[in-house]
């Protein structure tokens, strides 16, 4: 009788016990064309916020959306990289940035929007990018996790980059980023070790990442930041007035 592949972390011992019944590479694309179609949304609306031309949207709603998505493919050895070859995966970004540019009326709300989509897509490539290394690259449970962060602020990192701004991630006073996507990211690869993962396990991670994520943003909640950095912030205010 084979044996389950087990993983250790410390006294506790999880155990992935692939199931069967379910098939996660067919529900984790799922799940990977809402987070495509989100990020790339997300990219189209900042890009507008920027008022770049058609190609910068373009460019920006690609590259937010499928970045992440091929590092992860690469890191978990899922090669050649889902983008190059399931034709979805290129035609989302192009329909959401029909979407962007056919709803001028929306132009107003292009903030909320980007902050909207951005944490849908964060939660989406968290849970489908843990659950992947899990059961396709055979990881434990730090480097599941490590994966699905990646995956998931990855598109973010790159978007907010070719937006000529400094990523939100890298931002001391910003909101919580990487710290949801990194909680769903390891809930998502703990329920896959321990043989719980379905499509709706991984809805839940994908949501609760979400609404972590939008809940930094309205409250503001946000990492320390070490006292000198705020003094050094405040006389570059003073010398700049």
């Amino acid at each position: 009788m084979a044996r389950a592949k087990g993983h250790t972390l410390g006294p506790v011992h999880l155990r992935y016990r692939p199931t069967p019944a379910v098939d996660i590479p067919t529900f984790a694309r799922a799940l990977d064309l809402i987070g495509i179609f989100a990020f790339a949304l997300s990219g189209g609306w900042l890009a507008l916020r920027k008022q770049l031309d058609l190609v910068g949207v373009a460019a920006l709603a690609v590259a937010a959306s499928l970045f992440g998505g091929l590092v992860r493919d690469i890191l978990v050895g899922d090669l050649p990289p889902q983008l190059v070859t399931d034709k979805f995966y290129l035609l989302i970004p192009v329909v959401a940035v029909l979407v962007v540019l056919a709803l001028p009326h929306l132009s107003e709300r292009r903030f909320r929007l980007v902050m909207f989509f951005d944490a849908v897509g964060l939660g989406m490539f968290a849970a489908t990018g843990a659950a992947k290394a899990v059961a396709l690259g055979g990881l434990g449970l730090v480097s599941a996790t490590f994966v699905g962060a990646v995956a998931a602020v990855g598109g973010g990192v790159i978007r907010d980059i070719l937006a000529a701004g400094v990523p939100e991630v890298f931002q001391g006073d910003s909101d919580l980023y990487v710290v949801p996507a990194v909680a769903g990211a390891f809930v998502a690869s703990l329920a896959t070790l321990n043989g719980l993962v379905s499509l709706e396990v991984l809805l839940a991670c994908a949501a609760g990442t979400a609404v972590f994520r939008l809940l930094a943003v309205r409250f503001g909640w946000h990492t320390p930041v070490p006292s000198w950095v705020h003094e050094r912030r405040r006389r570059r205010e003073e010398d700049s007035r």
